[in-house]
C-alpha cells in the first residue's frame, strides 16, 4: 500500500493564459432553444473528453459557454476551465489520496459523503 499523498504534494502546474473569450456566459442565452442546445453540445464535450480517458472535475453553469449560436452545424455550446480535470486512471485513487476540488453544488452526493 502506498503512502497517503497530501492534497498540497500533488504534482500541480500553475500556468495563465490570456485569451479571448470563445463564447458568451449561459445566462446570456436569449431563447430557451439556445440554452438548452448549449447545455446539450456541453455534455457532448463532456462525454468526449471521458471517451478520451478525461474527467472534468468542476462542471457549472460558469463553465459552460455559449459559442457561434447562429452557426449552422457547429456546437453551440462549450465546457471550459479544465484546470481540475484528471485522467480516469487518477480519480480511482482513495478518497484520502485526493482531496475535493470543484463546486460543491455540483458534486457527486456520494463524493461529499465520503469527504
Amino acid at each position: 500500500m502506498q503512502p497517503t499523498v497530501s492534497p498540497w504534494d500533488r504534482d500541480r502546474k500553475l500556468i495563465r493564459i490570456a485569451i479571448t473569450p470563445r463564447g458568451q456566459p449561459l445566462n446570456t442565452s436569449k431563447t430557451t432553444l439556445e440554452f438548452i442546445v448549449g447545455i446539450r453540445d456541453a455534455i457532448l464535450g463532456h462525454r468526449r473528453l471521458y471517451d478520451r480517458g478525461i474527467l472534468h472535475g468542476d462542471i457549472s453553469e460558469g463553465n459552460i459557454v455559449l459559442t457561434s449560436p447562429n452557426a449552422g452545424d457547429e456546437s453551440k455550446g462549450m465546457l471550459i476551465d479544465l484546470d481540475h480535470s484528471v485522467g480516469l486512471i487518477e480519480s480511482l485513487k482513495t478518497d484520502d489520496e485526493l482531496s475535493l476540488t470543484g463546486t460543491m453544488k455540483f458534486m457527486a452526493i456520494e463524493r461529499l459523503q465520503v469527504a
